[in-house]
């Protein structure tokens, strides 16, 4: 119990808002980066992040949302945004970081390396995978689930985990829970971003109100 605690209280101290996490027992699962990820669709337009992994100050998050654009160095610049409940109420979130896409054969760039800008002073860039991918096409919008996982003497875990999808779909989220499930991840631990009566869309998405894709 112990070590657990020690790493909870270490990565609450390093890991931003925008990203939580959950603690597992032994070594990561292992989930290969997706096949055929198209780096242009997934640095257009803004993805609504519908479930997450949280973790103490990123529990209670809604209205969420990122996008990544491609920078001069290189780099592409994600910005996310939405909401946190507080103990004064709701409170604004707006976070800047910067992913390295990794530059190996294949379709390797489903590999990243992020760099957070309010912790450049960490010994090691923190790493995640496109571990699932579809891009949009007329029967359904797109979404695509990054992973992120550290072992600590193969004793414990931190999975991060975040699905992003172009619009709120109870049967495409059903599916992408059911598919990681079956590969190992419990993803009883994750939590639903509740999408409803946020603002519009800002002029790189659709510009429809999420609250318009809602079921009833």
């Amino acid at each position: 119990m112990l070590p657990a605690v020690f790493v909870s209280a270490v990565l609450a101290l390093a890991v931003p808002a925008t990203h939580g996490f959950v603690l597992g027992l032994g070594a990561c699962p292992d989930l290969p980066p997706v096949k055929g990820f198209d780096v242009a669709d997934w640095a257009s337009g803004e993805w609504l992040e519908t479930t997450r992994f949280p973790f103490l100050f990123t529990s209670d998050v809604s209205c969420s949302r990122a996008s990544f654009s491609l920078q001069k160095d290189g780099t592409y610049k994600f910005t996310y945004d939405g909401r946190r409940a507080g103990s004064r109420g709701s409170e604004p979130i707006d976070t800047v970081d910067f992913l390295y896409l990794e530059n190996g054969p294949g379709d390797d760039l489903a590999d990243m390396k992020v760099v957070h800008e309010d912790y450049s002073w960490l010994p090691v860039k923190l790493g995640y995978r496109i571990v699932a991918w579809k891009p949009d096409d007329e029967s359904s919008g797109g979404y695509f689930v990054h992973f992120g996982c550290k072992h600590f003497f193969g004793l414990f875990n931190a999975q991060n985990l975040s699905i992003y999808q172009r619009r709120v779909d109870p049967g495409q989220s059903a599916g992408i829970l059911r598919d990681l499930a079956l590969e190992g991840i419990d993803m009883s631990k994750g939590s639903y971003i509740d999408q409803r009566n946020c603002p519009p869309i800002g002029e790189e998405g659709s510009g429809d109100r999420i609250s318009d894709w809602m079921a009833p």
